[in-house]
């Protein structure tokens, strides 16, 4: 889990806010303790090579290359490294493209004004970030990154020939990457670019690092540089929400997306990126139940990062991974989109704030507007229109699924929420077993088989036993057949008869091609005493 913020601040800020400065804090760049041996780096990399082509390359250019950024911090934490990252006091363009033409690989120019590029290796789709000093030095162009733990250098020509390399680190980040700190290396980064007071977060919920007070504070001091709250008298932050929503996905991918939220919402940061879910707090939805509509929605997220399918469906572990993993679009999965709903559950307007008992609230006005502000979440972080679709289902069904317990028909359940909910049956079962642990209060040990869990797994079954086996199968008649045995000429409403037979081998109803053709006929014949036909032929 995301360890909780540090009581104890490492190099306090002062009393203006601002943090103390760098310069002349370390004796050495070059002391010991950042002496790594060459091997241990190079043996992380998913293709050696490379740095001895671009050594190589830099040295017939007389260019003084460096490996900087969150790549040198993943090497020194032995994680898998999937781009390098790397700084020249030169016309990086030039550099990056002419390097790219040696190796047959594609030049992409990521940014001119600090100029940039990248090139991918096309057969492994690996990718080298060229980047100009954005100082006058190394050593400057460091201090102007992040966080300090991403502050780190190499410089290649020594990792390319020399048995131990010397990490160039101006900032001190290997000792926060020994302690697990998140540092930023002065104020000005995040001035510079305030994406960087949301990227803390992400990085404490991938790596499990700690956020010290003095960084806390700085967040505290600076968030409102992230606001996007939509108001005349609130100007709304100059980050483009693709970069804010990029950010969130990444904190919403990992298993510790609530923990993080819980502590930006401590300092009220939560609230500048989303500020919508200021509507949820002070509401109770049961007024037996202790916690509000925020407090409800954020350990709903909880519950669902704890354990995110009940024991009773322990059978269909393979699908729902499948399901969970499957991209909406490219870097999008639908299992971050159910993680988004999840502490957008019980979003209303603010007018709508009312206690009330869980069967009064919400009403179906104040749930149809919850999932209008949901969807303009959704546009907002351009999250694409599959997301939105997908969003819309899970709050619009889950909230039926304490009505749906109360069924007595098992089948009749089931094809309710299987039709209802169409291919996302599997995303509302899951959602509401989270939002179910929170509301009875089972929040560590669930139980393995609660008549709420029975019902979870009568619907599985139903789906994956039946509905799907029976979907693989042809259908049991043919437009064509209804066509033939019922004197129809062709049009639409050769379709809606299909439809309904099919709807009909869905509820179990028919099975055979005999009934089936039976079933069209008396569709036939009920449509045509309502005077709905228009195109029976009376010449066939």
């Amino acid at each position: 889990m995301v360890s909780k913020i540090c009581t104890t601040a490492v190099n306090p800020i002062h009393t203006d806010g601002s943090l103390p400065s760098l310069s002349g804090i370390y004796d050495s760049e070059y002391s010991p303790m950042h002496e790594v041996p060459t091997e241990q780096l190079l043996h992380h990399l998913p293709d050696r090579r490379l740095i001895s082509q671009l050594n190589s390359f830099a040295c017939a250019r007389g260019v003084n290359l460096y490996l900087v950024g969150g790549c040198v911090r993943d090497l020194l934490l032995k994680r898998p490294i999937h781009d390098l990252d790397f700084a020249l006091e030169g016309d990086a363009l030039s550099f990056a493209r002419d390097f790219a033409d040696i190796l047959g690989a594609a030049f992409v120019t990521l940014e001119e004004q600090l100029p940039t590029a990248r090139v991918v290796i096309r057969e492994s789709d690996f990718t080298l970030d060229f980047a100009q000093f954005r100082g006058e030095s190394v050593n400057e162009d460091l201090r102007l990154r992040d966080l300090t733990i991403n502050a780190i250098g190499i410089e290649v020509a020594s990792l390319a020939a020399q048995p131990i390399v010397r990490l160039i680190d101006p900032c001190n980040g290997l000792s926060d990457l020994r302690s697990g700190k998140l540092r930023f290396p002065s104020e000005h980064v995040v001035l510079d670019d305030p994406l960087r007071l949301l990227r803390v977060y992400r990085f404490a919920a991938q790596l499990g690092f700690t956020i010290p007070d003095e960084t806390v504070h700085l967040i505290a001091r600076h968030k409102c540089l992230l606001n996007q709250i939509e108001s005349t008298k609130v100007p709304r932050a100059a980050v483009a929400s693709e970069r804010v929503r990029d950010e969130l996905i990444k904190i919403l991918d990992t298993a510790h997306a609530a923990e993080c939220f819980s502590q930006m919402d401590e300092i009220g940061f939560l609230s500048q990126i989303l500020p919508e879910i200021e509507s949820m707090r002070g509401v109770r939805q049961d007024d037996c139940h202790h916690l509000d509509l925020w407090e409800q929605s954020l350990l709903s997220l909880e519950m669902f990062e704890e354990q995110s399918a009940p024991a009773a469906l322990a059978a269909y572990h393979r699908e729902i991974g499948d399901y969970l993993d499957t991209n909406l679009v490219s870097g999008l999965k639908r299992e971050t989109v159910l993680k988004l709903a999840l502490i957008l559950l019980n979003i209303k307007e603010p007018a709508a704030n009312a206690v009330g008992s869980r069967g009064e609230v919400p009403s179906d006005k104040d749930e149809n507007v919850g999932i209008e502000i949901a969807l303009h979440i959704v546009k907002r972080l351009r999250l694409g229109g599959k997301a939105a679709k997908l969003m819309s289902c899970l709050l619009r069904h889950h909230s039926h699924f304490e009505e749906m317990l109360k069924t007595a028909s098992c089948r009749g359940r089931a094809n309710r929420l299987l039709k209802a909910a169409g291919e996302d049956w599997l995303g509302v079962l899951l959602v509401s077993y989270a939002e179910l642990r929170v509301w009875r209060g089972d929040l560590h040990t669930p139980p393995k088989e609660s008549p709420a869990e029975q019902v979870i797994r009568e619907i599985a079954d139903r789906y994956f036993l039946e509905i799907l086996p029976m979907m693989a199968r042809e259908r049991l008649i043919t437009g064509d057949e209804i066509m033939d045995a019922l004197n129809l000429k062709p049009g639409p409403l050769i379709g809606e008869i299909l439809e309904q037979v099919e709807a009909l081998r869905f509820d179990g109803k028919i099975r055979t091609p005999e009934e089936a053709l039976a079933a069209a006929r008396r569709i036939l014949e009920t449509s045509n005493q309502g005077g709905k036909l228009k195109n029976i032929s009376d010449n066939r």
